[in-house]
């Protein structure tokens, strides 16, 4: 999910650069400054909101583990070879 945030608003910017170069044909008759900054500024929002949430999964996952590891190691039920099969040892 992170990786997916990083490439995929660069890829929708240079379509979108491919698009409005194709749109106008002459560069200096047009303003593009603004579109190419508000694009920019979009893609980087987006990557910056989807690389948190990418992080954010990635944490709540670690805690989840730990919080199963912790409950199998402190099971007075489990013998010592259940609790090694359940943690993957």
């Amino acid at each position: 999910m992170k990786f997916a945030s990083l490439v995929l608003p660069g890829a929708a910017a240079l379509i979108e650069i491919w698009r409005l170069s194709v749109q106008y044909d002459s560069w200096l008759s047009y303003h593009w400054h603004d579109d190419l900054l508000f694009l920019l500024f979009g893609a980087c929002a987006v990557s910056a909101v989807g690389y948190l949430g990418g992080m954010l999964v990635s944490a709540l996952g670690q805690l989840i583990g730990a919080i199963l590891d912790t409950a199998v190691n402190t099971s007075p039920h489990l013998q010592q070879s259940e609790k090694a099969s359940i943690m993957g040892l």
